[in-house]
Parts: C-alpha cells; structure tokens; sequence
C-alpha cells in the first residue's frame, strides 16, 4: 500500500463483530469519530503518514490498510474510500 497525500481514509470500527455491545477506550471511539480523515502527509518512502481525522491528527502505516485474516474477526483496519 502507497499512502499519498489527499486520499481519503476510513477507519473502520473496533468492536468484535460477536460483541456489538462491547465498549472501547481507543482515540476513535471516546471522540465519537466519525473515522473518516485526509492524509496530510507522508514520509519513509509513503510506507508511514499522518491523516487529519474530525478530532485531529492520527498517524497511518501501511499495515493499517492490510486485510485482516478472516478469522480474526475484528475492525479497526482503514481502507481508501477516495484516492487524490
């Protein structure tokens, strides 16, 4: 994965999809994000950047827009919903 700048982001949720009622702590969900942000910069050759979210700033990896293993369960990986 390439970040660039300008592409639009979205994290998606934390919960465990077997435990809707499950409350998490994580930066995302105590602003009541609504997880979408813009990368506003890159850096180590486009592998690690900073996205501005609706409660500010939140750096990215490469990593986060890997698929997680199906098996696993869990959100909170981030995708590209528009490129710039």
């Amino acid at each position: 994965m390439i970040l660039k700048i300008g592409d639009v982001v979205q994290v998606g949720p934390c919960a465990p999809k077997d435990m809707p009622e499950w409350e998490c702590c994580c930066t995302f969900c105590a602003s009541k994000s609504t997880r979408i942000g813009v990368m506003i910069r890159t850096e180590f050759d486009t592998r690690v950047g900073v996205a501005l979210f609706d409660f500010g700033e939140w750096p990215m990896h490469a990593e986060d827009f890997d698929p997680a293993p199906v098996h696993q369960g869990f959100g909170g990986k981030a995708k590209v919903i528009s490129t710039s």
